[in-house]
This record gives structure tokens, C-alpha cells and sequence, in this order.
């Protein structure tokens, strides 16, 4: 059995997407599609998961055309679709019972049925996904990973054979990635047909046995992973790389810039507060950005409160959020809109227009008409808008929370970029990750959060990869002779 996309072209506005798309997804097997950010990766999920029709070609199951012009004509197929932002796809009023068995409700329309045997098939299907929790919670107390299970299990209690995932491991702590990872070749096992779109390539090199390749949405090539290195991979989809380099740094004489309890950070420091899923990385960034409880903090040797996201924001900070769509955008605003959000006063069409030109060059965002909105912008260009925004306010500090999650290898070369020129100018950056290699590549200093608190002080230089995820676990470095100052 297989499902194929023979010759799919379509376009946004008038603006070409993908073109003469072409490749077959066995069921049992598991197909990665790699691509640059607006490749054209989701515009061909959101096809096969029947969010809309192409413009034109066709879309078979087993040789035969099918139409798929409504998710629910998908589900019928047996075509599911986990997306990236899991929260769009779930209920947040509902629990965790009623969204895993969602689609068989609205199905069976019925005012009465029993509880217990409702329970019951949850939990079998959450089981098989290897997820242990009180169906009848609500949905907001779940994690991200355990939602990314429940609608995995929502897609097997449609009888999935072919099952759509978009870099379902993105926002995972090493031990949940693995756990996936396992949870795709047991579907496989079963028979399952997988599409997966993921930016990782160990993770494909692990999972994918055939891969296609996308760039400025054409199809590149169909392959077995076993043939091409990563450097091949890399330059098929994007050409050379433009590597950010990595400056030198004296920081023993500067100033701090911006201190809260134990943490403090210097002008023209990068300091990565690193940690794995549930550490508390994320509450504390939103808690210096005064998101979340009134927070005191001293910036430039003066205290100051903060009470409101606009406090921050006055004293010189910008802070780019995790959750991108929910918490960092205004989907249906322009990519103009954001990038002049710094200026107050009349509005002064050309000269903004101008400054969305500028800072949509140096940040490469896709496409380059930059009245277009939001919305309709890949997950990688939607990120560099949420990041880009703070371009014209010339701050003082940078707290950037997760920042490089689902984008490209050349779109993360531009985050580097950015930190290094804001940096240079004196500002800080404090970087919040669960990825040990970027930790290691950008930091001047090392903090490890575990389970809320800030544990330990660490200097990229004088450790590795296992050793950070030893210490975010909580772990200690027997033997070791380096030095770990606790905080």
C-alpha cells in the first residue's frame, strides 16, 4: 500500500510554493522530506492532511487518484497529521480522554455513552503510545511531549495507516526525543506509513529509509539516507553555508548588566542558561521578562520591578518566547508590521517600509514581499519575524527562549549572526536551550537548571556534550577534574 504525490504545484497570493512535486511513502516505512525553511515541507503536509487542494496534479492511494479536499476526507483515508504547534490540533477545554477519542465522537454523535468503556479504549490507545496519565485531567496540565502522544494516539484510534509528522522532536529533552523515536519505528513495525519532516539529521539517519529533498520547492532528489553524508545533504538543500564565526571575547572587566539572585550576565556576554524538558528554563525567561509574578532584578547596578512585560521592555529588555505562534506573534499582522514595532508616533509608511526591507535582508526571512502576513509564513521564517521584531529597539539584554526550535541549519547561522552584532555592541544575551551542541557553540558561560533551581557554573571550554546532559539531569562528574561552582 502507498500513498504518492504525482506532479502537486501550488502557490500562496500568487507566490509559487512548491512546483511539479513528485514521491511515494510506502506503508511500513519511513519517509523524511528535508528542506530549508519555505522549502515547501508544510505546504505538503497541510496537502495531505487535506487542509486544502493543490492547485494542480494528484494525490493517490495505491494508484488510485483520491480527493483529499477536508481533514476528515483524510481521516477516512487514513491519513493523520501531528503538527509542530500541537495546541491547534487539541481541545483546551476538553480533557485528555475526549481529545485522544475526539474525531470518534463527532463521529458517532451520541448525547449518552459509557464512561467506563470510553476510559478504557483511552487508555489502551494512550498504552500503545507508551503514555501513562489520568485520562480525565484537562488537557492544559499535559506537557508538550505528552500532548505530541496524545494526538498520536488520537491518530490510531482512526486506524492510521499513513501518519504525518512535522519535527515532532523539536521542542524534546533527550530521553522524550528517544522515546519518540522508538514510538516511530514500533508504528513502522506495525505497518504504519511515516512522513516526517525534521531538521535533525542523526535523527533521520536513524528513522528515515528513503528521504526527498527540497529546495526553493522543487524536488532535489529521492534517497536512501545510507548514500548521501551530511555535508551532501546540506548542500542539496541549501547550497554552501554561510557559518557565523565565533569572536574572541574579554569579558573579565566588563560590567554586569543585568543580575537576579544568583544569575547575573555582563555587557557583551553570552550566557547560556541550559536545561532539559521540565527544568524550569522557560518559567524563569518569562519571569525576568515580568510575565509572569511582579520580579526584581538590577539592571546597570539600579534595581527595578517588574510588573508587566512593558516594565522589561522600557528597561532595555526584548524577549523571544518558545511558543512563537501563541506567545511572539501577531499571525495576522505583516512581516512589515513586526519589524516596525519599535517606532512610536505618525506613522511614516516609507521609511518603515525601508526598515522592513533592511532587517528582512540580514535575517534571509522567506518570502521577500514583506507585506505578506504571518500566517502564512513556514515555522522557520515565522521565528526569524519573532526574533527580527527587536531589531529596531536597540536593547540592552536578550532573552531568547529556544530560539533556533524547528528551523533550518542556514536560518540558526542567522540567529547566530544576530547575537553576534547585538553583542558586539555591548548588549547581552541571555540564551535558554535544551541543546547541548549550540550551548556549546555559542556560550561565553554555562548555567545548568534542574528542576527550578540554577546548580551549577560551567565554561564551554571545559566540558562536552555528555557532561551537560549528566549535570541537567541531575547527575554529578565523578573523577572529573574540573571545577563546578554552585549557585
Amino acid at each position: 500500500m502507498s500513498l504518492a504525490l504525482q506532479h502537486i504545484t501550488h502557490s500562496y497570493t500568487n507566490v509559487p510554493v512548491i512546483a511539479d512535486i513528485t514521491f511515494t511513502i510506502e506503508r511500513g516505512t519511513v519517509h523524511a522530506l528535508l528542506g530549508m525553511n519555505g522549502a515547501g515541507k508544510s505546504t505538503i503536509l497541510r496537502i495531505l492532511a487535506g487542509d486544502f487542494s493543490p492547485l494542480s496534479g494528484s494525490i493517490q492511494l495505491d494508484n488510485k487518484t483520491i480527493p483529499l479536499q477536508s481533514p476528515k476526507q483524510a481521516h477516512e483515508k487514513g491519513i493523520a497529521f501531528v503538527a509542530q504547534e500541537v495546541d491547534h490540533a487539541l481541545m483546551s477545554e476538553l480533557s485528555v480522554l475526549e481529545n485522544v477519542l475526539l474525531n470518534q465522537i463527532v463521529r458517532e454523535k451520541r448525547i449518552y455513552f459509557s464512561t467506563k468503556a470510553k476510559e478504557q479504549e483511552a487508555k489502551l490507545l494512550l498504552k500503545r503510545v507508551g503514555l501513562n496519565i489520568n485520562v480525565k485531567q484537562p488537557i492544559s496540565q499535559c506537557s508538550l511531549y505528552e500532548k505530541q502522544l496524545i494526538l498520536i494516539a488520537r491518530a490510531l484510534s482512526d486506524d492510521v495507516q499513513f501518519l504525518l509528522l512535522d519535527e515532532p522532536t523539536s521542542a524534546l529533552g533527550p530521553k522524550e526525543a528517544q522515546h519518540l523515536i522508538e514510538l516511530i519505528h514500533s508504528l513502522k513495525r506495525q505497518g504504519v506509513g511515516i512522513l516526517l519532516v525534521s531538521h535533525r539529521l542523526s535523527e533521520i539517519r536513524q528513522l528515515a529509509d528513503k528521504m526527498t529533498l527540497l529546495r526553493n520547492g522543487h524536488v532535489v532528489c529521492t534517497a536512501s539516507p545510507a548514500t548521501m553524508t551530511d555535508e551532501d545533504i546540506v548542500t542539496a538543500i541549501a547550497g554552501p553555508i554561510n557559518h557565523a564565526k565565533r569572536l574572541e571575547k574579554n569579558l573579565a572587566t566588563a560590567e554586569n548588566l543585568l543580575e537576579h539572585r544568583a544569575l547575573h550576565v555582563k555587557e557583551g556576554e553570552v550566557l547560556v542558561i541550559y536545561g532539559l524538558l521540565g527544568s524550569g528554563k522557560s518559567n524563569l525567561a518569562e519571569t525576568l521578562f515580568g510575565a509572569r509574578d511582579p520580579v526584581q532584578v538590577t539592571i546597570n547596578g539600579t534595581k527595578q520591578r517588574f510588573c508587566t512585560p512593558s516594565d522589561a521592555i522600557r528597561a532595555g529588555l526584548a524577549f523571544v518566547p518558545e511558543e512563537r505562534r501563541k506567545q511572539g506573534l501577531f499571525l495576522n499582522e505583516s512581516i512589515s508590521n513586526h519589524l516596525s514595532l519599535h517606532r512610536k508616533g505618525l506613522l511614516r509608511t516609507k521609511t518603515e517600509e525601508r526598515h522592513a526591507l533592511e532587517i528582512s535582508e540580514q535575517f534571509h526571512i522567506q518570502p521577500r514581499t514583506i507585506h505578506v502576513q504571518v500566517a502564512n509564513l513556514s515555522g522557520g521564517n515565522q521565528q526569524k519575524v519573532s526574533i527580527a521584531k527587536w531589531a529596531g529597539f536597540q536593547s540592552k539584554v536578550f532573552i531568547l527562549d529556544e530560539p533556533t526550535k524547528g528551523i533550518d541549519v542556514a536560518a540558526k547561522q542567522d540567529v547566530f549572526r544576530f547575537i553576534t552584532d547585538v553583542t558586539q555592541r555591548g548588549a547581552a544575551v541571555l540564551y535558554f536551550t535544551a541543546e547541548q551542541d549550540e550551548a556549546l557553540q555559542i556560550a561565553d558561560r554555562i548555567l545548568i537548571m534542574c528542576k527550578g533551581e540554577i546548580i551549577t557554573e560551567v565554561f564551554p571550554q571545559e566540558t562536552d556534550a555528555a557532561e551537560l546532559l549528566r549535570l541537567a539531569e541531575g547527575g554529578e562528574i565523578i573523577g572529573s577534574n574540573h571545577s563546578y561552582k554552585t549557585l
